[in-house]
């Protein structure tokens, strides 16, 4: 995934990821809960991590202690305008919604890559969703067009019934 993210990045916005300052916003398992035990952020943050970021993280739902214990890092709680070159939006919270694209915008510095990884605003206002990593691994592995729609039919199942992160995980990693 880390490659794909490096990658991506740098045909989208010239951005050298290596040192480039994200923001993680949102933690949780799902929107509007404070849990972040299971949580498929963990993983996101570990593959920044090994492309050497520097990592803010924010969740307005969870506590800082449970944060540092999980992520072996202290949360953000004041969101600090033209600061960010990344800034991925990895929970649907409604808070992140309330505060608007604008706002969010203005959090990162001029050149920045907004990921969407939840379709929380139009496709238009971001950079990047899921789906385009998705479809970028897709043309990288040169898989066929039975592939696709076997591993599409599947991932739509998933996002629908509330597959386990392990399960998606392995679901993706057969393809992948």
């Amino acid at each position: 995934m880390d490659r794909v993210i490096n990658s991506t990045v740098k045909k989208k916005k010239n951005i050298s990821i290596k040192k480039s300052r994200i923001l993680i916003m949102g933690l949780t398992f799902k929107e509007n809960c404070a849990d972040i035990r299971n949580s498929g952020v963990k993983n996101l943050f570990e593959s920044l991590k090994k492309l050497k970021c520097i990592i803010d993280l924010y969740d307005p739902w969870t506590k800082n202690k449970d944060i540092k214990k999980v992520f072996k890092l202290n949360s953000i709680n004041i969101l600090k305008k033209n600061t960010y070159d990344g800034l991925i939006i990895a929970v649907a919270h409604d808070k992140f919604k309330s505060l608007g694209l604008s706002t969010i915008k203005k959090l990162c510095k001029r050149n920045r890559v907004i990921y969407d990884l939840k379709n929380l605003f139009n496709s238009g206002e971001i950079d990047l969703r899921l789906w385009e990593l998705l479809i970028y691994k897709i043309v990288m592995k040169n898989l066929d067009k039975d592939t696709v729609k076997s591993f599409s039919d599947q991932w739509v199942r998933y996002d629908q019934s509330g597959m386990s992160n392990d399960e998606a995980k392995k679901l993706f990693e057969n393809y992948f």
